[in-house]
């Protein structure tokens, strides 16, 4: 088995990620009603923002996007495909991605959680913090602020 993180750059990659998320995190019924996925928002596309694929085997099964911000990173937009969920590879996914953003420099490590994912952060050395309110809107609205330090 060979697990890799690597960052979104082909057509195809992109095309597997925005797949994800659509599966994932913009299946019917999980988001408020009125928003729906944007594989063209301005976001992924700027340059300190990192959207990655969890590559299993040479196939892509989860994704996150890492948004450089000085010393501090935001974590969004992450997902596992159903048939990949609570095996593990959330967690090595989190851990790859930490150990990426403390090689930048990066000091905090922020995300908007999804109430059913706290657990799973706090399992993996996150804690709740609120560290900017005015983030919870639109999909984030119903999300659980937390932080990671090294």
């Amino acid at each position: 088995m060979t697990l890799e993180l690597r960052a979104v750059k082909t057509e195809e990659e992109w095309q597997a990620m925005h797949d994800i998320r659509r599966r994932v995190l913009f299946a019917p019924g999980r988001q408020p009603d009125g928003i729906e996925y944007d594989p063209n928002h301005p976001d992924d596309r700027v340059e300190e923002n990192v959207p990655h694929l969890l590559m299993l085997d040479g196939e892509p099964i989860g994704t996150a996007r890492l948004d450089l911000k000085g010393d501090r990173a935001v974590v969004r937009l992450v997902a596992v495909l159903p048939e990949h969920q609570r095996n593990g590879y959330g967690d090595l996914m989190d851990q790859m991605l930490t150990e990426k953003a403390w090689e930048l420099g990066v000091k905090q490590m922020r995300v908007n959680a999804a109430p059913d994912a706290v657990g799973f952060y706090e399992k993996t050395g996150w804690h709740k913090e609120s560290w900017d309110p005015e983030e919870l809107v639109g999909i984030a609205s119903n999300s659980v602020q937390m932080v990671k330090t090294p």
